[in-house]
């Protein structure tokens, strides 16, 4: 599953650093004109004003790979720390911080992000920020879990006993048995992002100047005849498909990374 996943992830990276060099056309520019079927001139057809739909999927990959893994990385890092110290530090510190989370955890994701972008604006960094904002919490949990079984272990007592400080203890003994739960969650998160952005821009709240596909669907959908003829087939079935395979990658990398993490997983099903 881990080999699946990263050739899947890996692919997609390759093609959102290299998307100026590999789209035929500039994803905005009128190439042709509109609803022209796949062929050797566009691969994937044009949508209805005349734009090469390849172009856009491939333009698409940089946007969403870029949200996803930045909003990701940053909810992951927002709720380690919250995490490390609320089950490290404990007593009002451990109650201050849980509560937050209850609250955040407890509010759904989706309806509060829709509130949130319709409120803030549009843009790639409004979409960031609220997606940490209401995303650091399950992290948060997780690694305070784990934290209250590390910080009871023999070598953690014998540092405190050593004198070590509070800060050399998380980074030197808490934190790292944790960076394998740290990368499930990372990964788990940046799906996360990257749906939420897709729904974003299909439900027309995204960045209006950037291309992603999220943005490609919701053009797509947008269209009156869609399904009256074959167009769907490739305009919206290609950003849809990315998406799909896209997550399915992560998803293999994160249970792969799992399975790995708990012996109890290995081969499929628990051991007896």
């Amino acid at each position: 599953m881990s080999r699946t996943g990263l050739v899947i992830v890996i692919l997609f990276l390759a093609t959102a650093l290299a998307s100026p060099w590999l789209a035929p056309y500039h994803p905005r520019d009128d190439t042709d004109t509109a609803l022209v079927s796949p062929s050797t001139r566009h691969w994937l057809g044009t949508d209805d004003v005349g734009r090469d739909i390849l172009s856009q999927v491939i333009a698409g990959t940089r946007v969403s790979l870029a949200v996803g893994f930045s909003a990701g990385a940053a909810a992951t890092v927002l709720g380690v720390v919250v995490g490390l110290l609320a089950g490290y530090l404990g007593g009002w510190w451990d109650r201050i911080l849980m509560r937050g989370v209850d609250f955040f955890l407890a509010v759904p994701r989706l309806p509060l992000l829709v509130v949130l972008a319709a409120y803030l604006g549009a843009g790639l960094e409004v979409i960031v920020v609220s997606f940490v904002l209401i995303s650091w919490a399950f992290p948060a949990r997780m690694i305070r879990a784990q934290v209250l079984v590390e910080k009871k272990r023999a070598y953690v007592t014998a540092a405190k006993l050593a004198g070590g400080g509070r800060a050399y203890i998380l980074w030197k003994h808490v934190l790292p048995p944790l960076l394998p739960l740290v990368l499930v969650v990372s990964i788990m998160e940046t799906s996360h992002a990257v749906m939420a952005e897709a729904g974003l821009s299909f439900l027309g709240l995204g960045d209006p100047t950037a291309i992603s596909w999220g943005t490609v669907l919701h053009h797509a959908f947008a269209f009156p005849a869609l399904f009256a003829g074959s167009a769907w087939l490739w305009w919206a079935l290609p950003a849809g498909l990315c998406l799909t395979a896209l997550l399915l990658g992560l998803g293999l990398i994160g249970m792969s990374i799992e399975r790995k993490m708990d012996p109890r997983l290995k081969g499929g099903r628990l051991a007896r």
